[in-house]
């Protein structure tokens, strides 16, 4: 596999997000259709990367929220993680569903 490394200049009009699921084909739609997202590209693992300490605490709070409202049946167990580096998945998971709609659709179904 091909190690990509990310980096990304600190500004103020553009951050990057680390979020990995563990159904990364469906991510990348859902990702892709939302304001602002420029690119979503498909990984590994269930976790949640933080580039800085405040990152972390705001990730850390609504995961707690989250908890506390008890909206899912079990416990949340994505990790929270200083973001190092990023190893994409297989060039063929990539745009999955762009490459597989009827795969996808009865996937996502």
């Amino acid at each position: 596999m091909e190690d990509l490394n990310i980096t990304l200049e600190q500004n103020e009009t553009c951050k990057l997000v680390v979020v990995s699921r563990g159904c990364f084909w469906c991510v990348e739609k859902d990702l892709e259709k939302l304001e602002g997202v420029i690119y979503a590209i498909s990984g590994y693992t269930s976790t949640i990367y933080y580039n800085s300490e405040e990152e972390k605490k705001i990730i850390t709070d609504i995961i707690t929220r989250i908890s506390e409202k008890n909206l899912h049946e079990s416990e949340i167990i994505t990790s929270v993680e200083e973001f190092i580096n990023f190893y994409p998945a297989e060039k063929y998971h990539q745009d999955y569903y762009l490459k597989n709609p009827v795969r996808y659709n009865v996937y996502r179904t």
